[in-house]
C-alpha cells in the first residue's frame, strides 16, 4: 500500500499507482514532467455525503450538474472533480507533492475510520456524533490542520524525479551472471 515507481507512458510522460482495498489512485506527469493529473477510482459505486463532508477542509463544494456532481477548488494546487465512484484532480503547476498525501489521507477515512478529531481544529470547525463528521464550512479556513496528523509517509508520491527514472532507462541495465 505504498505509491509505485514511476512507469513510462510514452517517450516523456509517467505514471505511478496507489492501490488500496478501497481505491486506485493514479498521478501522472506529463510531456514536461511535472505531476498533472490525479485519478482516484472508489471500490464502492457511487459517492457518499461522507466523502464531500471528508473533502471540505480543501475547498467548499459546488454542485455543477448531475454527472458532474461536486467540484473542489484548493486555489494554488489543483481542481477536484467528483463524478459517482471517481475523483480527478487537475494539478497546477505550483502543487507540491505533498498535497496528495494529504488529499489521499482524507480520501482512506471515507470506507475506514474517521481519524478527525475536534481538537486538531484551532477554529472549532469539526463536531462529531458516532462515527460521522461534520465540517462547518462557516468555520473551516481551509488551513488543514485536522488532517496532519493522519498524514502518513506512504501516502507521499515517490520523489523520484522523471529525469532519474529517464536516465535509469537510458543506461543499460547490468545483470547479474
Amino acid at each position: 500500500m505504498t505509491w509505485s515507481e514511476p512507469e513510462p507512458l510514452g517517450e516523456r510522460s509517467f505514471e505511478t499507482r496507489y492501490v488500496t482495498p478501497d481505491l486506485d489512485a493514479r498521478l501522472v506527469f506529463d510531456c514536461h514532467r511535472e505531476p498533472r493529473k490525479l485519478d482516484v477510482t472508489f471500490a464502492a459505486p457511487g459517492f457518499s455525503s461522507r466523502l464531500i463532508e471528508l473533502l471540505k477542509p480543501f475547498a467548499s463544494p459546488a454542485v455543477i450538474s448531475p454527472a458532474q456532481v461536486v467540484l473542489f477548488d484548493r486555489p494554488g494546487y489543483f481542481r477536484l472533480i467528483l463524478v459517482p465512484g471517481r475523483l480527478q484532480a487537475v494539478l497546477r503547476k505550483a502543487a507540491p507533492l505533498r498535497v496528495l498525501a494529504e488529499l489521499l489521507a482524507q480520501l482512506e477515512q471515507v470506507t475506514g475510520p474517521v481519524l478527525l478529531r475536534p481538537a486538531d481544529c484551532p477554529e472549532r470547525a469539526l463536531s462529531l456524533a458516532e462515527t460521522q463528521v461534520h465540517i462547518d464550512d462557516r468555520l473551516c479556513t481551509r488551513c488543514l490542520a485536522c488532517v496532519l496528523p493522519h498524514v502518513q509517509s506512504r501516502q507521499q508520491p515517490p520523489s523520484t524525479s522523471p529525469d532519474e527514472l529517464l536516465a535509469r532507462q537510458a543506461s543499460p541495465s547490468e545483470e547479474v551472471a
